[in-house]
């Protein structure tokens, strides 16, 4: 995907959860997670995904780096 899909996705995405509601908004972006981690094949492909997603965010990781969005995607 081409950095304007992604940014296309990013508005789709933004559109729906604001149509859902913020006090829905962690049940759909968790909803899309469980969906898009069934596309991945396997529960070792979902894994390291689900740990590429949380680089950055740990405590001690996010003291030394401030993750960008659109890095590695």
């Amino acid at each position: 995907m081409t950095r304007d899909d992604l940014e296309q996705l990013y508005g789709t995405l933004c559109a729906r959860l604001t149509e859902a509601g913020e006090e829905n908004t962690n049940i759909v972006l968790a909803r899309l997670a469980m969906l898009l981690l069934q596309q991945a094949g396997d529960v070792a492909s979902a894994t390291a995904l689900i740990e590429k997603a949380a680089e950055g965010y740990r405590p001690a990781a996010a003291a030394a780096t401030t993750p960008e969005f659109w890095h590695d995607v």
